[in-house]
């Protein structure tokens, strides 16, 4: 563990180094502190939140070496990403010690306040919010179910896309590795009195490995009809489509399983539009968001069960949501304020699972007879409120409460049988915190908060009733059976953190600084009845973690960042008590710098790194640690940028996870990531 945390705490001090000095110096300069919108639903100053959050700007984006824009999220304390696909793409979140595994989320990921996670499964295709089109982003970890309610227990994330009404735009084109090539636009002009706003995005690569090949993109539209001093209302239209190749897990020695997994493919496209108003009276503000969405979807996904057997169906899926958010903030005066709000929608798709067939040569599939058919829905509908207030003007409290009602249903289709079925889940989700000022002497701050509250997340609708089959055999016997189970209940945890928010400001710039503990505790999480092969409540575990962050701003062009997370996630109960839950690292890090030039050079590195994961619950096979290096350079003349940047630049070979065979060899299932990866992009903008 030391010989991978101390490469990243070395940086972090030679980040830190050449600005402390410069901290001590006085200044009379004072710089009003960060502002946030997703700890408590309405903008409040970052240091004063009593929950963990941390949040990037565009600046910030534009300058660091990533692949894709989860790896841009993964700078941020306590988060971490999986790619599928080798390189960046096709990831799946971990956070404060919850992963899905592919199956599920334990992060509630929104646009713009809007969630965007699929009906099904509440994963998230992240390739469908271009990073040119985002403005901010923001991270709010841990039990958050008192503000967000369903799924809020691993964080929220809030991605905020850009809104300038100024007159301009930008177009970029890019090429690198693997046969890959895109572009991106963005367009700000002024239809009569009205700003509208036009993103686009493309992207195409033939992947490092065989069978990965994908296609994306995206055109996002935005239009403010209505702009004055009480009143905005802005319309938006988001649409997406991805067509992709699912190379699937290799064998550990290096074989691909390209005899069970080859064809496996996802082709999707989304269609959202929504409404936004926002509106303010005298100490009143309010905003209210309807949105709603059609999803098309179809794709083989097989399940390796064996090292030389698959079990392959596949689905095609339509589905519809509408969704409503109403939120307002009271300003009771200097020191007390209330948020309250309402969310509410519904969502329905219809599922439908083939056999997949082979030819008479065995060399190629084609889609079989209708397996299974039905449609599935849930409506919800949550209140919300939360009071602060300052009973000094150095002490903050809050306390907060949300109710939650979820109606889930379900219809099998001919040729499937059975009777309609249908459950309820509720939930009512306190939270308490506190935020203490220890120090402001308007240049420097340091704040302390703790907090305390519980969370919850309903099995989503697959696991419920996703109509899925699976071949398995026993001796000669051969049956099919779905993990699916309708009786499951909400996972539910409580929690308690504490943490410190810092900043400090001196003639060679600005220094933002964090650190949190928490501990989590979670029951009725969900595993497998061997006896039935359906999910169940049964599974406790423990959630413990340490997450450390900082930021510089230099006045001289140079900027840098670094993080530091220790997750401990440890099962509760049955034979697998006191270990290390699979697939979560213990350690995550990252750390960069970027300096810009007069001239109108920057340059920027980072590192990043994972530590200590296990992949099977005995704890036995332990992957290994790795550390990989990034570097980028951008120039920028007038109104051309061209940018250059080499990914894994020590060609590094790791792993980013795994999984034991299900059969019981001693084959282990993995997903290697890309090698050294050269990309380059040449901008215009106006």
């Amino acid at each position: 563990m030391f010989r991978l945390i101390r490469p990243t705490l070395c940086t972090l001090v030679l980040l830190v180094h050449p600005l402390t000095a410069a901290f001590a110096q006085d200044t009379m300069r004072v710089e009003l502190p960060p502002v946030v919108v997703t700890a408590e639903r309405f903008q409040n100053q970052l240091s004063e939140s009593t929950t963990a959050i941390a949040k990037i700007d565009r600046f910030d984006i534009e300058r660091m070496p990533g692949r894709s824009l989860t790896d841009i999220i993964a700078t941020l304390p306590g988060i971490g990403f999986i790619s599928r696909d080798g390189d960046g793409r096709d990831a799946l979140a971990t956070v404060r010690g919850f992963y899905g595994g592919g199956d599920v989320e334990y992060l509630v990921v929104l646009v713009d306040g809007l969630p965007v996670n699929d009906m099904e499964t509440g994963l998230v295709a992240w390739e469908s919010i271009p990073a040119a089109n985002v403005e901010r982003i923001e991270l709010l970890r841990g039990g958050s179910s008192s503000l967000y309610g369903d799924a809020a227990i691993g964080g929220v994330l809030n991605i905020i896309t850009r809104a300038d009404a100024r007159r301009g735009g930008a177009v970029a084109l890019s090429g690198g590795s693997y046969d890959s090539y895109g572009g991106n636009a963005f367009v700000s002009e002024m239809l009569g009195d009205v700003p509208v706003q036009l993103s686009g995005d493309y992207e195409r690569t033939s992947g490092f490995r065989a069978d990965a090949k994908r296609e994306n993109g995206a055109v996002n539209l935005r239009a403010t009809i209505v702009q004055t001093e009480n009143l905005q209302a802005s319309v938006r239209s988001d649409n997406s489509w991805r067509a992709l190749d699912l190379p699937g897990p290799m064998q550990m020695d290096g074989s691909q399983s390209v005899d069970i997994v080859s064809g496996d493919f996802l082709d999707e496209s989304r269609n959202n539009l929504s409404v936004e108003l926002r509106g303010r009276a005298r100490k009143l503000s309010w905003r209210a968001v309807v949105g709603g969405g059609l999803r098309n979807a179809k794709g083989r996904n097989s399940l390796v069960l064996a090292p030389f057997f698959a079990d392959r169906r596949e689905r095609e899926l339509n589905g519809k949501r509408l969704m409503l958010s109403v939120g307002t903030t009271i300003d009771l005066g200097r020191y007390a304020e209330v948020v309250a709000g309402l969310d509410a929608g519904t969502s329905n798709y219809e599922s439908t699972y083939y056999t997949v067939d082979a030819t008479e040569s065995g060399t190629e599939l084609t889609r079989g007879p209708v397996d299974e058919k039905g449609t599935a829905s849930r409506t919800f509908a949550g209140v919300y409120t939360q009071l602060e207030i300052k009973p000094v003007e150095s002490l903050t409290l809050s306390a907060g409460v949300r109710g939650d009602g979820l109606w889930n249903a379900f219809t099998p289709k001919s040729p499937s049988d059975g009777e309609d079925l249908s459950v309820t889940h509720s939930a009512v989700s306190p939270k308490l915190g506190a935020n203490y000022e220890i120090l402001d002497t308007g240049r420097n701050r340091l704040n302390a908060y703790v907090s305390a509250g519980t969370s919850f997340k309903s099995p989503a609708l697959d696991q419920l009733y996703g109509q899925r089959n699976i071949t398995v055999a026993f001796g000669e016997d051969v049956f099919d059976v779905s993990t699916s189970n309708g009786d499951l209940k909400p996972q539910r945890g409580k929690h308690i953190e504490a943490g410190l928010y810092g900043s400090l400001l001196g003639a060679a710039g600005r220094a933002e600084l964090s650190a949190t503990v928490y501990r989590i505790d979670m029951r009725d999480e969900l595993d497998v009845d061997l006896a039935t092969f359906q999910l169940i409540n049964i599974g406790k575990s423990r959630h413990d973690g340490v997450e450390l962050g900082a930021s510089l701003y230099g006045l001289y062009g140079t900027t840098a960042f670094a993080s530091y997370t220790l997750q401990s996630t440890t099962f509760r109960n049955g034979d697998l008590a006191g270990n290390f839950v699979k697939a979560i690292p213990r350690d995550l890090y990252s750390a960069g710098l970027a300096q810009s030039t007069p001239n109108g050079f920057v340059l920027s590195f980072s590192v990043r790194g994972r530590g200590r994961t296990f992949v099977d619950d005995p704890n036995t096979v332990q992957l290994d640690d790795y550390l990989v290096m990034d570097a980028k350079a951008s120039y920028e003349r007038g109104p051309i940028r061209a940018e250059g940047a080499v990914l894994n630049l020590r060609d590094e070979e790791y792993l980013t996870t795994g999984y034991p065979d299900p059969s019981g060899s001693d084959v282990l299932f993995v997903y290697p990531s890309a090698g050294r990866t050269l990309r380059l992009s040449l901008e215009y903008r106006w």
